[in-house]
């Protein structure tokens, strides 16, 4: 734990990073006290320049929306971006590449080229860093043919395999129970692909996803926004890389 100047808030504040290009980003982080003030112990990869920032973002279209909380706590983070200044739009669809990009601000890692690594990203895309930092922590994967399909709406089994292998980057991987047993639960368990069962069944038993209302799983159906903002909550908090 580094002592700070400055008593904080826990639920607002964050460890920050300075990028070569001035810009800020998220570095995991949790807060305590040290003697009579606070502390931060940071979750570091690597050196460089750090500290500790409180910011506030809502959005006019969250208001009463059951993702707000979650969403404007990583956002306050730098980890979620609106699609505008005051707009978050939750139900919209959330594509491959927005989720390795979450992942990858989540865990604090450092973007990295994969120009080299898929076929159909280049290296001026928005999202090529974050793919390439993905690919290293072995967070995705390409098809057979060597593409990374980043626009392709994410599902909810896709999901589901990068929060394990998210886990498994931060070493907590699930524990380990009963894939059928864990799965009983979900009327269309029968539905889910045979290489995402086992990862349903982990991130459902580590509590960071659920399912639908409807007592289903709903594994090919689209993730949107909110849920993946949801489920980042829970991972972040699941890890102990947030305060509060």
């Amino acid at each position: 734990m580094q002592p700070l100047t400055e008593t904080v808030d826990p639920a607002a504040a964050t460890a920050v990073s300075y990028g070569a290009d001035g810009g800020l980003a998220f570095v995991p982080s949790t807060f305590g006290t040290d003697g009579d003030g606070s502390a931060v112990r940071m979750l570091l990869s690597g050196g460089g320049i750090y500290t500790v920032a409180a910011f506030n973002k809502s959005f006019a279209d969250l208001r009463g929306h059951w993702v707000e909380e979650a969403a404007s706590a990583l956002a306050s983070r730098l980890i979620v971006e609106g699609v505008g200044e005051s707009r978050f739009a939750p139900d919209e669809p959330l594509t491959r590449a927005q989720f390795a990009a979450l992942l990858v601000r989540a865990l604090g890692l450092p973007g990295q080229a994969a120009d080299a690594a898929f076929r159909d990203v280049q290296p001026g895309d928005w999202y090529a860093e974050a793919a390439g930092a993905a690919v290293q922590a072995g967070l995705v994967e390409g098809d057979a043919s060597g593409n990374f399909r980043p626009n392709d709406r994410l599902t909810r089994e896709q999901m589901s395999v990068m929060l394990v292998r998210a886990l498994a980057y931060a070493n907590a991987s699930p524990s380990g129970g009963s894939t059928a047993a864990v799965l009983q639960r979900f009327a269309d368990r029968d539905a889910l692909s045979s290489w995402s069962r086992d990862a349903a069944a982990a991130v459902v038993e580590a509590g960071l996803m659920e399912g639908k209302p409807n007592g289903r799983f709903a594994p090919q159906g689209t993730a949107t926004r909110a849920e993946g903002t949801a489920v980042l909550m829970r991972l972040l908090q699941h890890l102990h890389f947030i305060g509060g």
